[in-house]
């Protein structure tokens, strides 16, 4: 059974995770000027109807959009960037494990003591090709594209032949 987590429970923590966001853009941006972001809560998250199972031990999360600027040119490491700069931001914070998944970094405060996650917290990077100079497509919708005609992930870009 699931039960709506209350506002005031829930508010601290979302303006703790931003603080860690705006933590994250000033580490890449002191790395390298063109690394900047903007960010979007998304998600139940964003329409503020955050559930949580009752009694469960999944707690609940967030769901964040980290969208990349328009001067932003593609670097392969990106994501390990952001994972670096995520594992800076979080220290002195509830939250004590991060992750580094094929779609996502995850951060969550976990009670070991009792095995659960409290609350996490999923960003995710996007950045957007501009093609032909007119049309405007994200990665994730290409990623997406090729899993529906494909049936599975087997997608290579050369990014450098984009302008």
């Amino acid at each position: 059974m699931y039960e709506f987590v209350p506002k005031k429970e829930y508010t601290p923590i979302r303006m703790e995770i931003e603080a860690i966001i705006k933590k994250v853009q000033k580490i890449l941006k002191k790395q390298d000027s063109d690394q900047t972001f903007q960010f979007y809560l998304i998600g139940s998250g964003g329409r503020h109807l955050i559930t949580r199972i009752k009694g469960g031990n999944e707690g609940y999360d967030f769901d964040y959009n980290l969208v990349m600027n328009d001067k932003f040119s593609w670097k392969p490491a990106i994501r390990q960037c952001f994972f670096n700069a995520f594992q800076q931001a979080i220290e002195g914070t509830r939250f004590n494990k991060i992750e580094n998944s094929t779609s996502v970094i995850s951060i969550k405060q976990v009670d070991k003591k009792n095995s659960r996650i409290i609350v996490g917290c999923d960003f995710s990077v996007i950045f957007f090709l501009k093609m032909m100079n007119r049309d405007i497509i994200s990665i994730l919708d290409l990623i997406r594209l090729n899993k529906i005609l494909h049936g599975k992930l087997e997608m290579y870009l050369d990014l450098t032949t984009i302008s």
